[in-house]
């Protein structure tokens, strides 16, 4: 597996976990904890720059090969990847299939970075039979309001591949 943190770095969640407890016998920390720093941001930054980087990588800078879901993702509005996408995308296309955990604040966009290159896969296999049921993506999450987030932006995608090349995509 491979996990990503807010700033859309490869990161080990469980490094520096243990058997032993990270606690002394009284209940107080085996290290001290680190100071914390505040920095504060000069005036006039542009935090679209500070968070995304100064460039915004494209889809198909990421591996997406299929330029109806390009297109499709253009007309929707999404023209460059945010870097969690762009941390993630890649990864989740690799010849090895990674398990990917995607981790960040809402708003990111986590939900493209997985729906993207599920449908990137759908595309580059052949098209389903007719009454075949079983299901070439399964996206689990934690609650309703969430999934039922996640399945109307998978809709709206599957809408814009179909009116651009006819082909029918079920989400449910």
């Amino acid at each position: 597996r491979v996990y990503f943190d807010e700033e859309g770095e490869e990161m080990d969640p469980f490094r520096g976990l243990s058997s032993e407890s990270s606690a002394k016998a009284d209940g107080s920390p085996k290290v001290a904890p680190k100071e914390l720093e505040v920095e504060v941001a000069p005036e006039g930054l542009d935090p679209e720059k500070t968070i995304f980087g100064t460039e915004k990588q494209s889809f198909r800078d990421l591996g997406i090969t299929k330029s109806t879901l390009c297109e499709a993702l253009d007309s929707l509005g999404f023209q460059r990847a945010t870097k969690i996408q762009a941390a993630s995308i890649p990864s989740v296309l690799s010849e090895d299939r990674r398990a990917v955990v995607i981790s960040s604040e809402t708003g990111s966009g986590k939900t493209l970075a997985y729906l993207v290159p599920a449908f990137e896969l759908i595309l580059r296999a052949p098209p389903r039979l007719e009454g075949d049921r079983h299901p070439n993506v399964l996206i689990l999450v934690p609650s309703l309001e969430l999934g039922v987030q996640v399945t109307l932006v998978a809709q709206q995608i599957a809408q814009a591949i179909f009116s651009l090349e006819r082909r029918q995509i079920r989400v449910s």
